[in-house]
């Protein structure tokens, strides 16, 4: 691979990737609205989610070499390590939520509803030998 292969690889990344992540960012804030009227605890992941992955790429890709690029990189540090809480924390609870309602696949519920009708069953044949 000679150096103008790597320099276009290199820039398809650099620009490419940037312009991936920005447009899952842009979906995220079309999406906002929805997701100011919702009560759900992990409404603003995907925000969170998305301006970790554009930090993290301007601190390795875009940003040159000096005390610029060390600063923006530990404030992607702490982005990162709090991003990751807030995902962990919320973005599970939003996910406990959709198996209490119901949105998982089938699979899920009915091994929930076995779980019903077992439990079901025992009371059944508790009341009946009393």
């Amino acid at each position: 691979m000679n150096t103008q292969q790597s320099f276009t690889a290199t820039r398809l990344w650099k620009y490419g990737f940037l312009a991936v992540v920005l447009a899952l960012l842009a979906w995220n804030c079309f999406d906002l609205p929805q997701k100011l009227q919702s009560d759900s605890p992990g409404r603003f992941t995907g925000i969170i989610i998305s301006l970790m992955f554009i930090f993290h790429h301007i601190a390795l890709w875009l940003l040159p070499p000096g005390r610029s690029r060390t600063v923006f990189r530990v404030f992607v540090c702490a982005w990162t390590i709090w991003g990751c809480a807030y995902a962990f924390t919320h973005g599970f609870a939003f996910l406990s939520r959709a198996v209490a309602v119901g949105c998982l696949p089938e699979r899920t519920q009915w091994s929930n509803q076995s779980r019903i009708s077992v439990h079901d069953a025992e009371a059944e044949t508790l009341r009946q030998t009393q």
